[in-house]
């Protein structure tokens, strides 16, 4: 089975037109548009149109759910949520209703993902699970692994560091008992993360030095670079900015090789934050408007936010505080329209911060109100001391 982008692309144009392999075409297809969802929007939703019509022609549920499914995934990756999330249930229950347990996985994962990107960690996790009983039913071991691992992202955001753990393990075992050298970097990557949490920068550092190794055994340029931004993140923290600028920029490149315009808006972002350390605000500011730019043209919405907060740290810093706020105040209202609590907090903690700086000690109490509220959500319950 082809597994690369120009494999199947290569696939697709032997076969042509012919009216015979129609039902080679839709699979493909299928494959095909999963892998652009995140890279090439424009393909991704042609090749979703293609698909819907296929199905159709062949009489083909599975494939009318695996459409509805792939326009969810898009909906997605735009942080377009509830119209995501609206989508993926119609394909979980197309699926169920012409017995495709791999599609109905497949579409309870996404509803995880959406779920997770949305903050409600505890019903991410629920809906991990359920997908995880399926995978194993099916004997689908790469479906297991990422189970495994988005549980345990569930159960890390949840504060619960050591079940985390265990399920990150567990994910690594079996990928390197199946041979599945992606899904192995990609647990390195979740092992180290935990070690930053644990303020264990070097275990951190081996466990992505290891996956960094393994993506590159892969050839998987888009795995490197996401590698490259945690090591960047750690040095950053350390305050070791010259190496945190190297990984940044070599994760561009990275990205840019990999033809991947997502990678190359958050090394922007990130190589902003860098430059804001470095003192260098000019700088900072043009490469956030960059990132922001294109965060606006890939409809990225999740990374808008994030550019609006670090504008407005940055503009804070110079003294602007009307600017920031005005940012701040975007960032906010936007991800309140797409249900993002993480990125809501972000906005919250940094308005407090800006009405504080402006002499508006009520304003801004009544932002840090909101930021503990968010934050008893986000850790599955009220704060401690009930508030």
């Amino acid at each position: 089975m082809p597994h690369t982008i120009t494999d199947i692309q290569q696939k697709l144009d032997a076969l042509g037109d012919r009216p015979d392999a129609a039902a080679q075409r839709l699979d493909l297809s299928i494959q095909l548009a999963d892998l652009l969802a995140d890279r090439d929007v424009a393909r991704a939703e042609a090749l979703g149109r293609d698909i819907s019509r296929l199905a159709r022609q062949l009489g083909s549920a599975a494939g009318e759910a695996h459409a509805v499914r792939i326009e969810a995934v898009l909906r997605y990756r735009a942080a377009d949520y509830i119209p995501a999330m609206a989508l993926a249930l119609e394909a979980r229950d197309l699926f169920q209703r012409c017995g495709d347990r791999p599609g109905r996985a497949s579409a309870l994962a996404l509803m995880a993902s959406i779920k997770f990107k949305t903050g409600d960690f505890p019903g991410s996790r629920e809906l991990n699970e359920a997908a995880l009983g399926l995978f194993q039913q099916d004997g689908d071991g790469a479906g297991v692994i990422r189970s495994w691992n988005a549980i345990g992202a569930c159960l890390e955001r949840l504060g619960d560091t050591a079940a985390a753990l265990d399920h990150y393990r567990k994910a690594l075992r079996l990928a390197t008992e199946t041979g599945d050298v992606r899904n192995q970097a990609n647990s390195h990557l979740n092992i180290g993360g935990i070690h930053v949490i644990r303020d264990d920068p070097p275990q951190a550092l081996q466990a992505y030095q290891r996956g960094l190794e393994l993506f590159r055994q892969a050839g998987d340029l888009r795995g490197q670079a996401y590698v490259l931004n945690n090591i960047g993140g750690i040095h950053l923290n350390r305050g070791e900015l010259p190496q945190a600028l190297d990984c940044y920029q070599r994760g561009m490149a990275a990205g840019r090789a990999a033809s991947d315009p997502h990678i190359e808006m958050v090394m922007l972002l990130n190589i902003g934050s860098v430059q804001e350390q470095l003192g260098d605000l000019a700088q900072a500011l043009e490469q956030n408007r960059r990132g922001f730019d294109m965060a606006l043209e890939n409809e990225e919405r999740h990374f808008q936010v994030a550019a609006h907060v670090n504008l407005a740290r940055i503009y804070g810093t110079m003294g602007n505080d009307a600017l920031a706020v005005e940012n701040l105040h975007e960032a906010m209202e936007l991800a309140d329209l797409i249900q993002s609590k993480d990125m809501s907090l972000r906005a919250r903690r940094e308005l407090a911060r800006s009405y504080q700086r402006l002499g508006k000690p009520e304003v801004a109490e009544g932002y840090r109100r909101e930021c503990e509220r968010l934050e008893g959500e986000l850790a599955g319950g009220v704060t401690e001391g009930g508030g």
